[in-house]
């Protein structure tokens, strides 16, 4: 999958803030804090969608290990302890990015009525916390981060807003003909020899603000499978 280097700082955090409500839902921890998670399997296929197959388009970086805590009561707390350092490929620059390592936790321990119970999924649970810290980094779920699922009217508006995408999807034909410079692009990609005529059709793609969101996804498909085709061509 090809990724370029958004013109604006701001696009790709704009492209990826707002968060399906469909993906959510509320918690509560025993302090009484109360609070909104997003589904980690959705931030998996928002950051497919916009860099490509995890493991090539992007991925994570990640160490674990427990830590105990002294609580105020006296007792000790046992933490599983998550660092992720999420990257992605950068086509017009031929390298990993990197977000800024973040640092997940969860207990191991849980109490309960029938005594304390050893949490299997705990290393997961650190290692899901941390990741989404992560992906907002990017922009990724930021709205939750800032609190605006604490607004009722945001939670409605972002819920037409991703309403409003599925019926477009249904409505638009499958086999919607390519408008604008598309079919150049098209063409140009097809004709590429080499990973480095890759490289420059993506970075013109990049620059090109008349493509629409639908139409760079659609290039980005066919230029990760032309590339596909030359690495098996020169391994040949």
């Amino acid at each position: 999958m090809m990724y370029v280097s958004p013109q604006s700082h701001m696009e790709l955090w704009d492209s990826l803030c707002k968060t399906d409500p469909k993906h959510t839902r509320g918690f509560s921890t025993r302090s009484g804090f109360k609070g909104t998670t997003i589904d980690a399997m959705w931030l998996v296929k928002r950051m497919t969608e916009t860099f490509g197959p995890a493991g090539s388009g992007w991925g994570w970086d990640q160490s674990t290990r427990e830590v105990s805590v002294p609580m105020p009561d006296g007792q000790i707390e046992m933490l599983a302890i998550a660092m992720v350092k999420i990257w992605w490929w950068d086509s017009s620059a031929n390298e990993r990015r990197y977000v800024p390592e973040q640092t997940g936790s969860a207990p191991l321990v849980l109490k309960r009525k029938r005594g304390p119970l050893l949490d299997e999924e705990a290393h997961k649970k650190a290692t899901t916390n941390a990741f989404s810290k992560g992906c907002s980094y990017l922009g990724l779920g930021a709205d939750v981060f800032m609190g605006q699922y604490d607004d009722n009217r945001y939670v409605q508006e972002v819920s037409r807003h991703y309403a409003e995408k599925e019926r477009a999807v249904v409505e638009t034909p499958k086999a919607a003909k390519a408008t604008g410079m598309e079919p150049t692009y098209r063409d140009d990609i097809l004709d590429a020899d080499t990973e480095a005529d890759l490289i420059v059709i993506a970075e013109s793609i990049g620059k090109d603000g008349s493509l629409s969101a639908a139409q760079k996804a659609s290039l980005r498909q066919l230029w990760a499978e032309q590339k596909t085709r030359i690495a098996m061509n020169s391994d040949d």
